[in-house]
């Protein structure tokens, strides 16, 4: 088992790791930007600076993330979600120099991440795709106006946090908005073009997380439901997934665990489906730490993280408990408006709430995450009592905070019922921004 492990990532993620570590009696090592240093995550052995605060030269920088690793003496790295996560050549550097990079090899990440190549594989496991084609530049974009039936949905090939995605509901509107989609791509991915993939009115976005070792080992856990997204940003989560057909979901869960085995993974996945009344479809697959990893270990009892480090250093998979109760995860979004806010996050029994120390600078410039506050219950109903109340106890004084829309969604009809959708969230809400409105 490794001694050393750097953590190359912030916030929240790098605390949550930093946990695991401890508890295994590892060494955890963090790197920060320039603008993290102010609020640095509990429990690291050591804190290294890695760049000023644009990440493209801190936390994107894989030459200044290894020299920090080889400084430290870590052999193995944690890029917890975002960032370098998912990158093969960041992946293949690490094994070049004789680090381990805690997630599935360089040849899994590429094939994965290449969204095309991993439609291709899953339609040879005869598992529907949405896919219908890429667009490299504006004027392909006009001149493929038309080949497609609208509406479709277009979105960054290399992209994340739901920017650059763009409904087009009419053919002459493509290229305006393969503008506009492209203007809110960061710069260093825009050249990668956009997909163009079918869309689906009122479905719900379901992932399943997957785990499989070196010796084939695989376990494949209960569907969350994540369609509860503002703006395509997800905002609620929860598993066992609601009010959706138990054979469906039971025949999603084993396509996901043939394309984990297909795509040759080692380590954590999760694989991404949209399900309408025609069936399910494959989205994507994300090789690493999901945000919402919480609520299926609030109802496996499992660590996720921990499993990470023990598959990367070629442990077979832990014997795994059946799911019990049920777990609703609320992200907690903020931004300060006062130079010194305050919060004060919840407890109780049921309750589990991850976040970190920041700063008003650190929120502003990367991710306006203040907490993902996630409740368990035997069941649903208990659960969603649990959050409310958590909720209710949650203050944050100084901050715009999307606390109201929240409350909103948890005593509409749709939540309460589980029959909700990807545009449920927008309906409850009347599209209202939450930095704009307030609490």
């Amino acid at each position: 088992m490794f001694r050393r492990v750097l953590v190359a990532n912030r916030g929240e993620v790098a605390l949550r790791v930093l946990r695991t570590l401890r508890e295994m009696g590892i060494r955890g090592v963090v790197a920060l930007s320039s603008l993290d240093l102010a609020a640095p995550p509990p429990l690291a052995e050591r804190v290294i600076c890695v760049g000023p605060g644009d990440p493209e030269r801190s936390y994107m920088d894989a030459h200044r993330l290894l020299t920090a690793a080889v400084a430290c003496g870590a052999e193995a790295v944690h890029p917890g979600y975002g960032f370098l996560s998912e990158e093969p050549l960041f992946s293949r550097s690490c094994r070049e120099m004789g680090i381990t990079f805690i997630g599935p090899s360089p040849e899994t990440l590429r094939l994965l991440g290449d969204k095309e190549a991993a439609c291709r594989l899953a339609g040879e496991l005869g598992i529907p795709t949405l896919l219908l084609g890429r667009l490299a530049a504006e004027d392909e974009a006009r001149l493929a106006a038309r080949s497609f039936e609208c509406p479709v949905v277009i979105k960054p090939v290399q992209g994340g946090g739901g920017r650059g995605i763009r409904l087009v509901r009419d053919p002459a509107d493509l290229p305006r908005l393969f503008r506009e989609a492209m203007a809110e791509t960061p710069a260093r991915n825009r050249g990668a073009g956009l997909y163009v993939e079918r869309f689906l009115p009122e479905a719900r976005h379901l992932e399943v997380q997957v785990m499989r070792d070196c010796r084939g080992g695989i376990a494949v856990f209960p569907a969350r439901d994540c369609s509860l997204q503002y703006r395509n940003q997800k905002w609620v989560e929860e598993t066992p997934a609601a009010c959706c057909p138990s054979s469906r979901v039971e025949s999603m869960a084993r396509d996901a665990g043939k394309l984990a085995e297909a795509a040759g993974l080692v380590g954590v996945a999760t694989v991404e489906f949209l399900i309408s009344e025609d069936g399910y479809f494959f989205l994507e697959a994300n090789p690493r730490l999901q945000v919402e990893h919480t609520v299926t270990e609030m109802v496996t009892g499992m660590d996720l993280v921990r499993e990470q480090i023990r598959l990367a250093a070629g442990e077979s998979l832990a014997e795994t408990l059946p799911s019990r109760g049920h777990a609703v995860e609320a992200r907690v979004y903020g931004l300060a408006r006062e130079a010194k806010p305050r919060l004060t996050l919840p407890g109780g029994p049921g309750i589990r709430v991850d976040s970190a120390p920041h700063t008003p600078q650190a929120l502003a410039r990367y991710d306006p995450l203040l907490a993902k506050i996630c409740a368990w219950a035997p069941d649903r109903p208990s659960a969603i009592a649990r959050l409310r109340r958590a909720l209710e106890e949650t203050e944050a004084e100084g901050y715009v905070t999307n606390i109201y829309h929240l409350n909103l969604l948890f005593v509409s009809d749709p939540f309460q019922s589980g029959d909700y959708h990807i545009q449920t969230l927008a309906e409850v809400t009347g599209g209202e921004s939450w930095i704009t409105c307030g609490e």
